[in-house]
């Protein structure tokens, strides 16, 4: 997590302008994307202990259907807690809506409404008052596990309104508690305007307890996130503390993906955009000193635009300025991706539990999960528990606790799925991509959930952008535990694995008769184990098409999930599947071992026999190579897997 902490650090930061003040800059929200169990919550823990300066924290999965005016109450108890460089701040303007919020206003009589406004406010300036108000609101967040941890909902109401509080006593001197800046705020909201502020507030009341459209409720949440921001711009602008602000303050949003998640998010951007443009009265920018961080499960979101999603090695203010920066709505949003470990890494976290042989274990494990961190963690630990060395296929199935470890690393990944979509979800694993999954949902009528059920199987959440600019595909060690389900299934399921595979040989078929519909009618072939066929016909390519277009179509098809006993030695399932070629001439007779030799040299399970499998390749490779129009590419190929064999002990 070193690089991505860097990368946060540098987002927090404040430039100092020419007198050696630090002034604040225009910075996205900063989303840490990835798949389920890839680190995300991790990585705000981590923020969340390291940070020294004030700083707020909430999982949008928690209460999902809580109102943004209670979300953003949240925040500011956490902010206005009291940091050694930073002082405390404080939120007038905010504070001056929840008080009105929490009133309850004549809807019938707008002069009324006016009156109770005015009196609100000003039993307010009694500190008693405010923190009677504060302490009810805190007790309802604290309910709804929206402040973190704490012992007893109800002593929260001693503790956080005192906070927010001293905030704006300290902002003026004296004991009564001036709103008064706060109140006049929302007459002119930093951006020229001339309102009436009762009128406003008023306003802000009505729309956010019973808006008569969501029009009217969009407004006041964009209304309350432009007060807070306000709010911020303001302190960070005055004090003796004004000097020593060399970072932003800094929310931490977890699981960004809900509806009513984006829709927080949404209120920010909003506000963000209706001052960005402002002509300020003082001159200097309208950018807030806030940092807001997010974790997304989802790499297809607002940010589809975006060719390609750095990681946080490379990513930067830099980059976002070039690339994100720009005008439209990729401008307020800065998606980094959340890389997978790397098998040194794999190997570091393997030799630091003491098993033995830990070389061969972390070459095992990145093999499988593909350094996914959550899968990756679970699958060393299940090696370093168990009693003595197991192959990986034999570990998936032992038992941990009350489940196998292969439903241990599942179950991450199929949380909140009814036993319906998750059914389906194994079926869909025999797509390569979303693309294919959404066309297996629309015309194979082999996928029985409901419409919603199947919504959440093709959700964002499951199925992401693996690489940048590529199809949306399930995480790899994900899809390949649901293919050992689905291979399990009996011959006679409605989606057995001949019956789907089947389905997407058949809709390749139906193409042109040229790759890839060539290719994804071949690849399912051989998913099937139609050995024989696929490596006719691959032999009848070759000499049709370039080298280079031939190796990519060999490269899709071999690449198919296959079901072969992973506790017979590979080489004899070559031998076996190669059979029906031994009498005949070349190049087919080493071809119809090439085939189902890197056909199940790709299999993730495999660990034993694969240096004499790839050895085998190599001599394949050798013999296929005078018979194509590019004889040097496939003796290089083959070289190349010769080097690989070498490398394995």
């Amino acid at each position: 997590m070193e690089h991505e902490l860097d990368l946060v650090e540098e987002f927090l930061a404040r430039p100092e302008d020419g007198r050696g003040v630090p002034q604040s800059r225009w910075v996205p929200v900063l989303v840490f994307t990835g798949p389920r169990s890839s680190g995300k919550t991790r990585l705000v823990d981590e923020l969340d202990t390291a940070l020294d300066i004030p700083h707020a924290r909430q999982d949008l999965d928690t209460a999902p259907g809580t109102p943004v005016w209670q979300r953003l109450s949240a925040l500011v108890f956490q902010l206005s807690e009291e940091h050694r460089r930073f002082g405390r701040l404080a939120f007038p303007r905010f504070t001056a809506g929840q008080v009105v919020i929490v009133q309850q206003l004549n809807r019938l009589n707008r002069g009324t409404a006016r009156k109770q406004v005015v009196q609100a406010l000003e039993a307010h300036r009694n500190i008693e008052e405010l923190r009677s108000t504060l302490g009810e609101i805190a007790d309802d967040l604290a309910t709804l596990g929206l402040l973190g941890q704490v012992p007893v909902p109800g002593s929260i109401a001693k503790l956080l309104p005192d906070l927010v509080i001293k905030g704006l006593l300290s902002w003026r001197w004296g004991r009564r508690v001036v709103l008064g800046t706060g109140q006049h705020w929302y007459g002119h909201q930093d951006r020229r305007l001339d309102r009436d502020p009762i009128d406003e507030l008023v306003d802000l009341n009505l729309m956010t307890n019973r808006p008569e459209n969501d029009q009217q409720a969009l407004y006041a949440e964009e209304l309350l996130w432009s007060a807070f921001l306000a709010d911020l711009r303001a302190e960070f602008h005055r004090g003796r503390y004004v000097d020593r602000r060399t970072l932003n303050c800094a929310v931490l949003l977890d699981n960004i993906d809900t509806p009513a998640g984006r829709r927080f998010l949404d209120g920010l951007v909003r506000a963000r955009d209706s001052v960005r443009e402002v002509e300020r009265p003082t001159g200097g920018s309208a950018a807030d000193p806030l940092t807001v961080v997010a974790t997304s499960r989802s790499s297809t979101q607002t940010w589809a635009n975006i060719p390609s999603l750095p990681t946080a090695e490379d990513a930067g203010y830099d980059d976002y300025t070039q690339w994100h920066g720009g005008v439209g709505d990729e401008r307020n949003w800065y998606p980094v991706r959340l890389r997978n470990f790397t098998r040194a890494e794999v190997a570091r976290l393997v030799a630091g539990t003491g098993v033995r042989d830990h070389r061969s274990v972390a070459a095992a494990v990145h093999r499988f999960t593909d350094g996914h961190p959550g899968s990756t963690a679970l699958l060393v630990r299940a090696f370093a528990d168990a009693d003595r060395r197991l192959d990986l296929h034999a570990l998936l199935g032992t038992a941990s606790g009350d489940r196998t470890v292969a439903d241990r690393i599942l179950e991450p990944f199929l949380t909140g799925l009814s036993d319906a979509a998750r059914a389906d979800l194994v079926t869909c694993s025999a797509a390569p991509d979303l693309e294919r999954a959404r066309h297996l949902r629309a015309t194979s009528g082999l996928l029985t959930a409901s419409a919603g059920e199947l919504d959440d199987v093709l959700a964002p959440s499951l199925w992401f952008q693996d690489e940048p600019g590529g199809p949306a595909v399930l995480p790899r060690v994900l899809r390949r535990l649901l293919l050992q389900r689905l291979a399990a299934r009996p011959a006679d399921h409605p989606a057995s694995w001949a019956a789907v595979h089947e389905f997407f040989r058949d809709a390749g078929a139906k193409g042109q008769r040229r790759e890839p519909a060539v290719a994804e009618e071949l690849h399912h072939d051989l998913a099937i184990g139609e050995v024989e066929a696929v490596t006719r016909r691959l032999a009848e390519l070759l000499g049709d098409l370039p080298v280079a277009e031939w190796r990519t179509l060999l490269e899709t098809v071999v690449s198919a999930p296959n079901r072969v006993d992973p506790s017979v030695p590979p080489l004899r399932h070559v031998q076996e599947l190669s059979a029906w070629a031994r009498d005949l001439d070349e190049p087919l007779a080493s071809l119809a071992k090439l085939v189902p030799a890197r056909w199940l040299e790709n299999d993730p399970l495999l660990e034993e026999g694969l240096r004499l499998l790839k050895l085998t390749v190599a001599d394949a490779y050798d013999r296929v190579a005078p018979h194509s129009d590019d004889m040097a590419a496939l003796l290089e190929d083959g070289q190349k897997y010769r080097r690989d064999a070498e490398q394995i002990r």
